[in-house]
């Protein structure tokens, strides 16, 4: 097997000198052309600049309430992370955990508060905030809901009654007592009560003549017709001649 190797590296040389020679011009050309490239020259190599590897991302806040008054808004309170912070944002949504809405700068270093408007009255919110700076975004804070109150409805306004001036001076003149004293009737007297007697015994025996004088006259009154209701009957038995 090896006897065979040698021959066939042999053959393959012999192959190669005979159809593909090597032209020493050529070689000698390439070793004697002139290079472009100066060799008392220096060449500057550059100094790789170091990557900067931030560390100062802040710490999230703490969110300590929120509140909603009215006008369909919802007030944050929340303590102020340590430097170095730029500023701060609100992530907030309908759901506990999913924050569809925000802000991406509510205020900077040392702000405290942040009021949100343009809420759906009667809708409870979640609400998170974070810290912000030149090294990234901090981890949201814990989260707070709230419910927003809607806007107060606007109270019908009712008519006050118009008091004129005559209509005041009515109830002046009635509220304002008067110093008329009244008189108090005292136990009636003998003479009085003697007067007061006769009169009623004179009062009655009119009544009486009175009312005899009218009986006597509707008597005569029935007498006189019944006279004239005879005259104008017949006698009985009699004929007609």
């Amino acid at each position: 097997m090896r006897k065979a190797f040698k021959i066939f590296i042999l053959t393959l040389a012999l192959w190669q000198a005979l159809f593909n020679p090597v032209n020493p011009s050529l070689v000698y050309a390439q070793d004697d052309s002139p290079t472009d490239i100066p060799t008392d020259v220096p060449v500057d190599t550059p100094t790789p600049t170091p990557i900067a590897i931030c560390t100062n991302v802040p710490s999230a806040p703490v969110l300590n309430s929120a509140v909603s008054n009215s006008d369909n808004n919802a007030t944050l309170s929340w303590t102020d992370s340590p430097d170095p912070v730029s500023n701060y944002l609100v992530s907030y949504g309908t759901t506990s955990g999913k924050y569809v809405y925000g802000d991406p700068n509510i205020g900077g270093q040392g702000t405290t508060s942040f009021t949100i408007g343009s809420l759906a009255g009667g809708k409870e919110y979640y609400f998170v905030v974070a810290a912000n700076n030149d090294c990234g975004i901090s981890t949201f804070s814990n989260e707070v809901s709230v419910i927003a109150n809607p806007v107060p409805a606007t109270p019908t306004p009712t008519l006050e009654p118009t008091v004129t001036p005559e209509v005041l001076s009515a109830a002046s003149d009635l509220s304002t007592p008067t110093n008329t004293p009244m008189e108090i009737a005292g136990p009636p007297t003998p003479e009085s009560a003697s007067r007061s007697s006769n009169s009623t015994f004179e009062n009655l025996a009119i009544i009486f003549l009175v009312s005899g004088f009218s009986i006597i006259g509707l008597v005569t009154v029935i007498q006189k017709g019944r006279r004239k209701k005879n005259s104008n009957v017949p006698p009985v038995g009699g004929g007609i001649s």
